[in-house]
This record gives structure tokens, sequence and C-alpha cells, in this order.
């Protein structure tokens, strides 16, 4: 789920139930009531409350030069949600939400079921879904940020995340196949302990060149 409660609900579920069904419908469910009340309460209110307060200067800088001529006649305001930036974050709720659906069914034709299995497929399984909700949370950040209703620069953005997020799973790959051999080497502190210290190094020299470059 995307709540604490919902995380432990969806555990227990999927611990005690045989094919762990109530902990899919649980996270789907929790998500619909979060889409429709957590979005459609508060548009309901704004709705209301442009309704009764009307044009006022606020209203006017904000939405006076696009929609003014159309709803802000004789005083009268309405509750304006620009169409660019919702349909880019639904694409890519859309785009994300397939592939995590593609991955259910395909654990369940391989596995039996949607969640256990071997570690190695519950390892990539998790991974995969961690970063869509990174490269959804990500993509929705860069389209607040610039504001951008370009369609054509939206739909490169999302194309190069593509590849970005394979890449991102075949590095996950390349770690977990380097943990499973140095266990048997250097143990499994070993290999974290040189992970960490890879990235410190790595961090600062990008710090170091990010300056060198200024």
């Amino acid at each position: 789920g995307t709540s604490v409660p919902d995380l432990f609900a969806s555990r227990t579920a999927a611990k005690q139930d045989e094919y762990a069904d109530a902990s899919i419908v649980n996270v789907t469910g929790s998500n619909s009531v979060n889409v429709f009340l957590g979005i459609g309460l508060p548009w309901m209110w704004a709705s209301i409350y442009w309704y009764v307060v009307g044009a006022n200067a606020k209203w006017t800088h904000r939405y006076g030069e696009d929609f003014g001529a159309k709803w802000g006649q004789d005083g009268g305001a309405a509750f304006v949600v620009r169409s660019g930036q919702l349909f880019f974050s639904v694409l890519v709720f859309a785009i994300t939400a397939i592939i995590c659906l593609t991955c259910i069914v395909l654990r369940r034709y391989w596995y039996g079921g949607e969640l256990g299995g071997p570690s190695d497929p519950k390892a990539y399984s998790s991974a995969l879904l961690i970063m869509l909700w990174c490269l959804y949370i990500g993509l929705s950040v860069w389209s607040v940020s610039t504001k951008t209703e370009d369609f054509g620069k939206q739909l490169l953005v999302i194309g190069v995340s593509l590849p970005v997020l394979v890449f991102a799973m075949f590095l996950f790959a390349l770690m977990l196949q380097a943990l499973k051999v140095s266990k048997k080497y250097i143990g499994e502190e070993g290999f974290w302990g040189i992970l960490v210290a890879a990235i410190i190094i790595g961090g600062r020299m990008i710090v170091f060149f990010a300056f060198q470059y200024q």
C-alpha cells in the first residue's frame, strides 16, 4: 500500500493467504481510495471555493490571461486544472502500471503466484517495483519543476527513462550476482563494505569534477 498500515496489512495477508490475493486487493483498493477521495474531495472543495469567492486578484493573476474571457466574466471564477501536466502524470502512471501488472502476470505463470518463489526472482521483482515507484516520482517532479507542456518533449523524457530503468535493473542484477559470489570469498559484510567505499569514492570524484567544471 501507500502507507504504513497498508504495508503491514499487505504483509500479513501475503504471509497468511495461500495465493496472496488479499495483499494485492489491499494495495489496489487503497490506491483507488487515494485517487478517488484524495483527488476528488480537494477538487470538489476547490470548485466550491472558487465559485463562492469569485475571480479575485489571485485567480486573475494565475488564470486570467488564459481563462478569464471564458470563466472570469462578471466576477465569476472556476477551479482550473491545466490538462498538460495531468496528462503526463496519467501517462507515466499508466506505463508503470502496465509494467507492474505484466510482472505480476508473469510471476503467476512462472511461479504459480504473485509473491514468493525463488530468492533471485523475488529480489528482481522487488527491485523492479521500487524502481518503477522512483521513476514515477522522478518524472512527476520533472514535470512540475519544468512546467513543460510540449508533448514531444514529454514523450522524449519517457522514452529516455525506460532504457535507464532497464540499465538500473542490469546494474542490480550485477550487484546481486557479485553479492552471491562474494559470500564465498570475503563474506557479505566485506561486499557491502567495498560497495559503500566505492560509492563514497565515486561521489567524491563526481563532486570534484563538478567543481572543476565550474
